[in-house]
């Protein structure tokens, strides 16, 4: 009667060596696998212990302590983010929606210091940049009429580029800020293609008036010059 209980229990037995022995391999699995990771040649690690900084990790091979240590990913390329409608008002009170695009980068030397401060490039990115864009875009925008901002594109662009530049500090780089679109209200943008088209006709109508004013220089020099001839050719007779 033992002996059937016996065959049972040794297959039973070995079943849970087995079980005991795939949790040891995984763990070991784990640990190996935890050990190391890979950092992109356009990124940096945050090396992390129980939430703690302890390091910047540099492209290529690292090692961790699995379980202890973990690795946040930050890019370090350059980076652009477009604003779609930035609603602004000319110094002549023309509303206006812009269109911006802002390049920026963080410096590898500010890499612990944005993890530390914002934990991720787009909290960074929300709180400095974001929330200074309206503010210079209208703050230059104000200084130039709507016919100007149109007339002095370049300068305007310059204008904001400098602003935001000098509005952004913290561990980010404002590369460059572009102009996009500026974009009036119809009745205005109607008023402009009115205006442009008086010019110009007005334009062609100097160019008209400048037209005659050569051809009757020539009909007088024409005149003078058979008056002058007609002259010679009497005197010659007599």
């Amino acid at each position: 009667m033992n002996r059937p209980a016996a065959q049972f229990a040794l297959p039973k037995r070995f079943g849970v060596i087995g079980i005991i022995l795939a949790v040891i391999g995984l763990l070991l699995l784990s640990i190996v696998f935890g050990s190391w990771y890979t950092v992109d040649q356009g990124e940096r690690g945050v090396k992390l212990r129980y939430g703690a900084v302890v390091g910047i990790a540099e492209p290529g091979l690292n090692f961790k302590i699995p379980f202890v240590d973990t690795v946040r990913q930050i890019s370090v390329q350059n980076q652009a983010i477009v604003y779609e409608r930035v609603e602004a008002y000319s110094k002549d009170q023309q509303p206006a929606t812009l269109r911006i695009s802002v390049s920026y980068r963080v410096p590898e030397a500010s890499v612990e210091e944005l993890y530390s401060q914002y934990g991720s490039i787009e909290k960074m990115v929300e709180r400095l940049i974001s929330r200074k864009v309206p503010d210079e875009v209208k703050n230059v925008f104000g200084r130039y009429t709507a016919i100007s901002a149109i007339q002095d594109r370049t300068k305007f662009g310059m204008d904001v580029n400098e602003a935001l530049k000098k509005s952004v500090t913290g561990p980010v780089v404002v590369d460059s800020v572009q102009i996009e679109e500026v974009i009036f209200s119809d009745a205005y943008e109607q008023s402009i293609e009115k205006r442009m088209m008086a010019e110009v006709e007005i334009q062609t109508k100097r160019q008209n008036l400048e037209t005659e004013r050569i051809n009757a220089e020539i009909t007088v020099t024409q005149a003078k010059a058979q008056a002058d001839s007609s002259l010679a050719r009497a005197q010659a007779d007599a």
